[in-house]
């Protein structure tokens, strides 16, 4: 028969059973996106991209609306909206970028979807500045100015 402890005796606390967790592992996604990461945060920087300002002008007068877009070989064409004032403002990579402006008529007020096609007025500037192809505008971003000024005369 087991003896009980004395007053004096040390009694071991019984062993508890704690549940361990597995080690953490790295998934190969993970770490995909951990190698991202360090390239996109600047070890391998190429050149900054620089604003480009300017005005657009059809016979000595501001376009009032439309769009302009830069296209450099090898990229996705950048652009958009031309101002109220004739204006634009992007951030270009410096190279070399062929440039069209499209100013398509304004849908009349009150046309919706659906609607018979409207009869249309004028373009502000002549459809061959439309395509880069036959715009024959060009703009060379330097890196130089930041910003760069760039003005564009449609004639």
């Amino acid at each position: 028969m087991p003896l009980a402890p004395s007053a004096t005796q040390a009694v071991a606390p019984a062993p508890r059973c704690v549940p361990q967790r597995p080690p953490r592992t790295v998934g190969a996604g993970a770490a995909l996106v951990a190698g991202a990461a360090l390239v996109v945060s600047g070890c391998q920087r190429g050149p900054a991209p620089c604003e480009v300002t300017g005005t657009i002008t059809h016979q000595g007068k501001p376009l009032t609306s439309g769009l302009i877009n830069f296209l450099a070989e090898g990229r996705q064409p950048q652009g958009g909206a031309i101002q109220s004032d004739g204006s634009y403002r992007f951030e270009l990579l410096p190279g070399s970028y062929q440039v069209r402006v499209d100013t398509p008529p304004k849908l009349p007020a009150g046309w919706k979807e659906g609607d018979p096609p409207p009869r249309l007025g004028p373009r502000q500037a002549p459809v061959a500045y439309s395509n880069y192809a036959t715009s024959g505008l060009v703009l060379e971003v330097t890196g130089d100015e930041n910003p760069q000024r760039a003005d564009f005369e449609l004639r």
